[in-house]
């Protein structure tokens, strides 16, 4: 999934999910977690920085990850474009940033309306269709790719990778406003 070399796993919990021989570094807001991920981390030549997810990511210099994981983590974040423009930033042009969210336009999710698996209120601020995060990502200077396309439609999360558009390497560096894509609890 990732190329070698460092690795970032946004909200990162106690840190132990990125395999060797990545180098895993990490963003986690509890400060216990944080503590644990950092010792295990810093085992392996990384670390873990406790802070809020934009204000971490915001500390890694441009092109620094081969590989971020945003795994079931867009959903809870008050500013998740902020934080995939800053994902594009620190991502090498060769990299590849994970992303699991819940898929606000599964089948599923029509089906069982108001019962489904995929509200959490009110840990999730965010709800995405494969649509609305391939817009977001668009305006990152990313293009996103289904891990599993045939099987999409009736899957309750959205699995995808995400990789800077050739065309657009830089964009996310270009002065562009890193802080804005603030967002409401609602579908994007």
């Amino acid at each position: 999934m990732f190329p070698p070399g460092q690795v970032l796993n946004v909200g990162c919990g106690g840190g132990k999910k990125i395999p060797p021989p990545f180098i895993p570094f990490g963003i986690e807001i509890s400060e216990e977690l944080a503590r644990l991920a950092h010792e295990h981390m810093s085992k392996r030549g990384g670390e873990c920085l406790n802070a809020p997810a934009v204000e971490g990511i915001a500390r890694f210099p441009d092109e620094s990850f081969s590989g971020v994981l945003l795994r079931s983590f867009l959903e809870h974040e008050a500013e998740p474009k902020a934080l995939l423009r800053h994902a594009a930033r620190v991502l090498a042009p060769d990299g590849t940033i994970f992303v699991r969210v819940p898929n606000y336009g599964s089948v599923n999710r029509r089906v069982l309306a108001g019962k489904w698996c995929g509200f959490r209120y009110p840990d999730h601020v965010n709800y995405f269709t494969l649509r609305s995060l391939k817009r977001m990502a668009g305006e990152c200077g990313l293009t996103v790719h289904l891990v599993n396309a045939l099987l999409h439609p009736f899957k309750d999360n959205i699995n995808a990778l995400l990789r800077k558009n050739p065309s657009s390497h830089g964009a996310a560096r270009s002065g562009q406003d890193l802080t804005s894509g603030s967002s409401q609890s609602q579908a994007l």
